[in-house]
């Protein structure tokens, strides 16, 4: 008898850190430089669905940061894309604090545990002339596994 699968998409991000390096104040990063590996766990193709939160130097989980435009860096200032584009191409995608932005991977479904499909994403970040506060900037990204296109897997 036949037996249906049913679809679990699942991702697993590979780093901790979207590392962007020193950006001075009024400056951007150029391209999209950093990057993040998804790795495909589930059984299906996938995209990848972003958002995430401001970025300052005392952001934890439990304490968000401030509204400072001295030294809190809005989420809106990071962007994304499936390559490595000019941070000011209309093409990258702009990360929103409160909807998912999703990158089309089309990172293939895995067949073996032994040799995940993976999937790469592109980040630049641009820094407010604003920001007076000098030090690392820490905030969080939250990645959501989308089904891919049946056409894409």
């Amino acid at each position: 008898a036949a037996v249906e699968l049913i679809s679990f998409s699942a991702l697993d991000i590979l780093a901790n850190d979207i590392a962007y390096g020193g950006v001075e104040p009024g400056d951007d990063t150029g391209t999209l430089i950093a990057s993040s590996t998804l790795e495909n766990v589930g059984n299906t193709g996938l995209d990848q669905e972003s958002r995430g939160e401001s970025m300052c130097g005392t952001y934890s989980v439990s304490t968000p940061c401030p509204s400072s435009a001295s030294s809190t860096i809005p989420a809106n200032q990071q962007k994304f894309a499936s390559s490595s584009l000019s941070y000011a191409s209309p093409a990258a995608l702009t990360l929103s604090s409160t909807t998912n932005q999703e990158v089309e991977l089309d990172v293939l479904k895995t067949t073996s545990t032994s040799t995940p499909q993976q999937g790469t994403t592109y980040w630049g970040i641009a820094v407010p002339v604003a920001i007076t506060l000098a030090g690392n900037y820490t905030g969080l990204n939250t990645f959501t596994a989308k089904t891919a296109e049946p056409a894409d897997w």
